[in-house]
């Protein structure tokens, strides 16, 4: 059975200070911006990055960022995330 996947696929990926690693993946720029902003504000993780895959093999992926550059993260992510962005990177696949 084929699953047809929907496109962009925005993942956030997050390493706490015990070790354990965290993926979260949404369609939807919106909770991906509320998973952001809750990634600003925790104590708990020392590192986080990010990923926008726009289609089968086509993605943007961020460098990582640690505890004191998540701020910085959460701007590139914005700029990444904003429609006419999307639009003009779907439209050339």
């Amino acid at each position: 059975m084929y699953l047809r996947r929907r496109y962009p696929v925005f993942e956030l990926k997050t390493v706490r200070d015990d070790g354990t690693e965290l993926v979260r993946r949404t369609t939807k720029k919106k909770g991906f911006h509320y998973k952001l902003g809750g990634v600003q504000n925790s104590q708990v993780i020392k590192q986080a990055s990010f990923t926008i895959r726009y289609a089968r093999g086509a993605m943007n992926e961020s460098i990582d960022y640690v505890r004191g550059e998540f701020k910085e993260m959460a701007r590139v992510a914005r700029i990444f995330t904003a429609k006419d962005e999307i639009d003009s990177i779907m439209k050339g696949l």
